[in-house]
């Protein structure tokens, strides 16, 4: 059963060395939280055409993968580290499909509506040049939510399972059919059936099919 391990928000600063302001340092609160259709009250994303919405309420990364990160690249990355408002123990991308509907503790029900895709300033912030990339292209990128119903959640709240309208799409297939395969029939198909997914995915399919190329970045 995944379970939060912990629950966070940030404020807008300016990334060491640069002029470049972000909101990917996230620190832990105490719960419990209070959850809204915009997410974690005060969370501030800087960028908002890539962060923040209904669509990016709330960002969730599976703490294992910080285990991966050290091993492989020999970052020491406390948990907030990739900018997310729910650090979960026991879901990797793998394990969570777009569309899926999860109800959090008593009062919170949510819906997965597609991956994160990181942004330059992870890379900045950790000092360590096309980081999001790796990210990326490792396919450790955690995914966004929806709040379908608000209200409060703690650390310990464990993540329960309510539908699964897509089960051959998780976060993984999903990359992979935007970046890797570049089916675009398989694309609109995807954007078109997918209950709650972030339109931004339809936008972009959109574009990518205007102009003829894949549209990676």
């Amino acid at each position: 059963m995944a379970r939060i391990r912990s629950i966070q928000s940030g404020k807008a600063e300016i990334l060491a060395g640069t002029d470049r302001w972000s909101g990917i340092r996230k620190l832990p609160l105490e719960g419990p939280v209070a959850i809204d259709s915009l997410g974690i009250a005060g969370d501030m994303q800087v960028d908002k055409r890539r962060h923040g919405g209904p669509f990016k309420a709330l960002c969730v990364y599976c703490t294992a993968y910080y285990c991966d990160w050290k091993n492989d690249l020999g970052l020491e990355m406390p948990i907030g580290s990739f900018g997310e408002n729910i650090a979960i123990d026991d879901l990797r991308d793998e394990d969570a499909c777009v569309g899926d509907v999860y109800a959090i503790g008593n009062t919170v029900k949510v819906r997965v509506t597609g991956p994160r895709g990181p942004c330059e300033s992870l890379s900045i912030h950790w000092k360590r040049k096309g980081f999001q990339l790796i990210a990326k292209d490792t396919r450790k990128t955690g995914f966004y939510l929806s709040v379908m119903e608000p209200g409060r959640i703690t650390a310990g709240d464990e993540f329960h399972l309510l539908e699964r309208p897509a089960p051959d799409w998780n976060i993984i297939a999903f990359w992979d059919a935007f970046e890797k395969y570049n089916n675009r029939d398989q694309k609109r198909m995807i954007t078109e059936t997918i209950p709650g997914i972030d339109p931004d995915w339809a936008r972009r399919a959109g574009k990518e099919e205007q102009a003829g190329g894949n549209g990676v970045g």
